[in-house]
């Protein structure tokens, strides 16, 4: 039988391999945020294209999309871009945008783009379910080391019982099983212990078992 521990394992670890990827991705392109700088710039022309969207409900569709043509100055400098994101709602022509610039190539605007979001959903949710199953599949494993070792144990003491049981004399069942009737359990056990030199849970039940015979 599989163990539940190690399934839930290798699936947090699976999903751990997503949110490096992912995670390596985003950062990288993190820095759109953090180190760029942003300039106004201004939408100069539209480039039409077609553009294609997928569907699970049916087949694909194609419409009409758009590429912003953007102007903008650094530093002194004109430069002038055509952006690789492409909409079907772009900035009117006239109308002004922003522009992240990396100072050291300001003729390469970074973009920040539908993937940058994506991903960085991709990698917040993968974290959740890889941590998640990584934590399940430890706890399922202890559990199921800790079952192993209870019945292994139980096993142990049931043997044990069966060979004291067996050792015992017929006088020595009989004072159990008076003890027990006309005493209390508690000196049944007391005798057990010291007769057969056996610990409290094994003197435990075999009193239990010869009470019961008794009956």
């Amino acid at each position: 039988m599989s163990d539940p521990g190690k399934i839930f394992k290798y699936v947090g670890m699976g999903m751990g391999v997503v949110a490096l990827v992912s995670g390596y991705f985003f950062f990288t392109h993190l820095d759109v945020y953090l180190f760029a700088e942003n300039v106004p710039g201004e939408v100069v022309d539209l480039v039409k294209d077609t553009c294609t969207s997928s569907s699970d409900d049916g087949p694909s569709r194609s419409y009409t999309c758009y590429a912003e043509v953007i102007k903008y100055t650094y530093d002194g400098r004109d430069y002038q871009y055509t952006s690789t994101v492409k909409s079907s709602n772009p900035t009117p022509v006239g109308e002004t945008t922003k522009v992240y610039i990396d100072p050291d190539q300001p003729h390469r605007p970074k973009e920040v783009g539908f993937w940058l979001i994506f991903t960085g959903i991709w990698f917040l949710v993968s974290s959740i379910i890889a941590v998640a199953f990584i934590y399940g599949g430890r706890q399922s494993s202890e559990l199921s080391v800790s079952a192993r070792m209870s019945q292994r144990f139980n096993l142990g003491t049931n043997k044990l019982k069966e060979r004291l049981m067996t050792s015992m004399t017929p006088e020595e069942k009989a004072e159990i099983q008076r003890l027990a009737r006309d005493e209390s359990v508690i000196e049944a056990i007391k005798y057990t212990r010291g007769t057969l030199g056996c610990g409290l849970r094994v003197a435990k039940e075999i009193v239990e078992e010869l009470k019961a015979d008794d009956y």
